[in-house]
Parts: structure tokens; C-alpha cells; sequence
């Protein structure tokens, strides 16, 4: 029997539609202190509000299954309100749908803050199918690493320099190497808005290159619209979640590696599907 079968056969309809118009409202609108639903809340509200009988918990999770309804759940958005949304959209849709010719784009971004952790004990070996890997939760920490990267948005290559800091400095140093691997032609880099990248020192530097450096900002709140990001959770997720390093030279040297490793095997571009219009809900 299905989960909501005994709610159905024990509750008439309009007792499981106002258990379900429940769910869906805000408690501080009906007087509750709490901002979240539970299953007890709920059984306890609809009981004090002579919405339907006393109603276990279970049977409210029940109700709600039944219907689809899932009140802890929360997705978050965030709307930019870019007066220049569309332009700057724009401008960075094309460098990725239709570059300059001759010209290299670059979709370039900080991951700031990446921690050297060493685990007190290594993954425990487990043999047994269906059970998740273990690891010792306790670990050391040995500091923090910056990581400067660049995604070759034509070829899907990666350059990055690992960094102790993040100012404006090193962001300098970062360019200073682009400038050096590309010492031709036009440069395309898209960044985001951290004030980092808007810096005078960095506006000197641009302007120094003869005019073939272009930094191109995404709109304010938009940093999905840079490529790196994408990269970045690559990383994160096949070297980072998972990684143990003994000290910052270990996770610097870990990093290069797996960039060097991810240019040979793996790098291919990204295809960039969204054009500009606006993206469902």
C-alpha cells in the first residue's frame, strides 16, 4: 500500500487539502514563532485551527508525500539588478559564441581561501557493498592557498598560479604571466567584479599593453556566467572534497598537478547554451 493510501482511507479530502494549504503557508502568518514547518507542527497547528482531527506526524508526511508537497525544501535565487545587465550579458555571450578572430579569450576568476587540510587517518578500507567510504572527520590544518585561473574558453586549457595572498599584487602577477603566454595579438579576459580586478595599478597595467588587453566584467550577481566557475567545481569535487595535504607546498603542488593533468587528458571547451533570453523558474 502506498504512503498516502492510509491517510486517504482514514481522512476525508477536505482534512488532507487543509493539511496540505497548510504546509504551503508561512507559520509566523498564522501566529507561530518558528519560520519552518515540521510534520508535529503542522499536526499540532491543523488540530488547534479545527482544520482536520488529531493526525500523527507520519500520517502528516504522508499527506504531504502524497500531494507532492515538500515544506523543508528551499531553493534559492538571486536576481541581479544590474542597471546594465544586458549589455554586459551581451558583450560576454559573444565572446564565447563569437570571438575575435585571431584573438584569445580567457574566463578568468580567484578560488580564494583553499585549505591545506590533513586528515588525523586516512580513508578506512571497507569491503562491503553499498556502504559509503569512511573517513576520520578530525584533521589538521596547515593554512591556506589561492589559486588565479584562466579557462581558454576556445580550447578548454587551463593556466593558474597558486598564490599566498590575494591583492592586487598578485592578481598583477597573474596578468603579467597572461601577457607573457599570449605576447601577440588580443587578449579577452572575462572577470567578475571584485574590486581586485578594478584596481589603479591593474588600469595602469591594461593600459600599458597598447590596447590588446580587454577585461570584460560580468553583470553584478551574474558570476555563472563566467566559464572558470564551472571549472572550479571540477576541481573541487574530483581534487578538493576528497584531497589530503600535508602542508601548503603539498596542496600547491597537488593543484599544478591536476591542472597539468586535467590540460592533457580532459580539456575540451565547455558549449555554451544560453543566448541572453530570460531562464525559466
Amino acid at each position: 500500500m502506498r504512503p498516502g493510501a492510509v491517510a486517504r482511507r482514514l481522512f476525508p479530502p477536505l482534512e488532507r487539502a487543509n493539511i496540505v494549504d497548510l504546509a504551503c503557508a508561512r507559520p509566523q502568518e498564522l501566529g507561530e514563532a518558528a519560520s519552518q514547518w515540521t510534520s508535529e507542527s503542522l499536526a499540532a497547528a491543523a488540530e488547534r485551527l479545527r482544520l482536520a482531527r488529531a493526525m500523527h506526524a507520519s500520517t502528516v508526511w504522508r499527506v504531504l508525500d502524497d500531494a507532492a508537497i515538500k515544506p523543508h525544501r528551499i531553493r534559492y535565487w538571486l536576481h541581479s539588478k544590474d542597471p546594465k545587465f544586458a549589455e554586459k550579458a551581451r558583450e560576454i555571450i559573444d565572446l564565447y559564441l563569437k570571438p575575435p578572430p585571431g584573438a584569445v579569450v580567457l574566463s578568468c576568476d580567484e578560488k580564494p581561501g583553499i585549505q591545506a587540510r590533513e586528515p588525523f587517518q586516512e580513508w578506512a578500507p571497507d569491503a562491503e557493498r553499498a556502504r559509503p567510504a569512511r573517513r576520520e572527520f578530525h584533521y589538521r590544518r596547515h593554512g591556506t592557498v589561492n589559486l588565479l585561473a584562466a579557462l581558454n574558453v576556445r580550447t578548454g586549457e587551463l593556466f593558474g598560479i597558486c598564490a599566498d595572498r590575494n591583492r592586487h599584487q598578485e592578481f598583477l602577477a597573474f596578468l603579467e604571466e597572461i601577457v607573457r603566454r599570449h605576447p601577440t595579438g588580443d587578449v579577452h579576459l572575462i572577470l567578475d567584479n571584485l574590486s581586485t580586478h578594478k584596481h589603479a595599478k591593474v588600469k595602469e597595467f591594461v593600459a600599458a599593453q597598447g590596447g590588446r588587453l580587454h577585461l570584460h566584467f560580468t553583470p553584478t550577481h551574474s558570476s555563472w556566467m563566467n566559464q572558470i566557475e564551472i571549472w572550479f567545481s571540477v576541481l573541487s569535487r574530483r581534487l578538493l572534497r576528497r584531497g589530503s595535504f600535508a602542508s601548503r607546498d603539498d596542496l600547491k603542488a597537488q593543484l599544478t598537478a591536476f591542472i597539468d593533468e586535467y590540460n592533457e587528458r580532459d580539456a575540451k571547451p565547455y558549449r555554451w547554451t544560453y543566448t541572453g533570453k530570460a531562464l525559466a523558474a
